[in-house]
């Protein structure tokens, strides 16, 4: 592992002051320590290509060529700085396809979905979750057949929906409630098509392209109990 001490003048401060002179708030503080929190293994890309590369007599590397902009390779999800937008944490692995949706495990930690086949090195079919301290969780392995759209945490359910057919080797058609292990739970309702989006409270709603959902004409919105019966 290496610090990458690389455009603290160039990015991190022309982003500061590009937002300053946007919003008109207080200057962030702009620290080696900021800089220092990324602790990964050299990934840059630049727009352009890179012509010259000089070391300064800091440690920092400064680059030269027809680019316009620079940044850190972050794969298909990185958590970012609420206030300067700037990634915070490179260390989680790489996803090796699209992520559509990210929602907190409420313990510092991420479900993830999309369309993607592996985390880092290891295998992961559209499904995965990342916990606290950047590492994948290698227990919870469900895999779904096909995209995945939505994900949402209520209780110790994980609630997921896209356009699958099957979740953990169990059919289940375009929506699914996994456990804890990432096992098919209690619920199986039948929606005749994908459902794209989920709220939990008091009652379940489900939206998507579906036209028939349970054996019973729904166009798109749909409200089942918290038991999985449909209203």
């Amino acid at each position: 592992m290496q610090y990458i001490r690389i455009f603290r003048v160039v990015v991190l401060v022309s982003l500061a002051l590009s937002l300053i002179a946007c919003c008109k708030c207080p200057a962030p503080m702009v620290t080696e320590q900021f800089v220092e929190k990324i602790t990964t293994p050299f990934r840059v890309t630049t727009d352009g290509s890179v012509s010259s590369i000089a070391k300064g007599s800091d440690g920092s590397v400064y680059l030269g060529g027809t680019f316009t902009s620079a940044s850190l390779v972050s794969g298909t999800g990185v958590l970012v700085d609420t206030y300067l937008g700037f990634p915070l944490n490179m260390e989680y692995p790489q996803v090796d396809g699209s992520i559509f949706v990210a929602t907190s495990d409420g313990l510092g930690g991420w479900y993830i979905g999309g369309d993607f086949t592996a985390v880092g090195d290891v295998s992961r079919e559209r499904l995965a979750h990342l916990d606290a301290s950047a590492n994948l969780d290698l227990d919870w392995d469900p895999g779904a057949d096909g995209f995945v759209y939505d994900i949402v945490v209520s209780g110790e359910n994980v609630y997921v929906s896209g356009t699958f057919t099957s979740v953990a080797g169990v059919a289940q058609n375009y929506f699914a409630v996994l456990d804890s292990e990432g096992q098919p739970g209690f619920l199986d309702p039948a929606p005749d098509n994908t459902v794209q989006t989920i709220l939990v409270d008091e009652h379940i709603y489900t939206g998507g392209t579906f036209t028939n959902f349970n054996g019973y004409v729904r166009g798109g919105i749909a409200r089942m109990n918290l038991d999985g019966v449909l209203e």
